[in-house]
């Protein structure tokens, strides 16, 4: 189950959400300080 759900975050769409929440968590975090 672990390595089917590896293989997922390998395909262009799942891995262009976690840079896109990636990069909003990043956004949040130097509003912050």
């Amino acid at each position: 189950m672990k390595h089917a759900r590896l293989s997922n975050i390998n395909t262009g769409g799942v891995n262009q959400v976690s840079f896109f929440f990636f990069f909003f968590f990043l956004l949040i975090f130097l509003n912050r300080f």
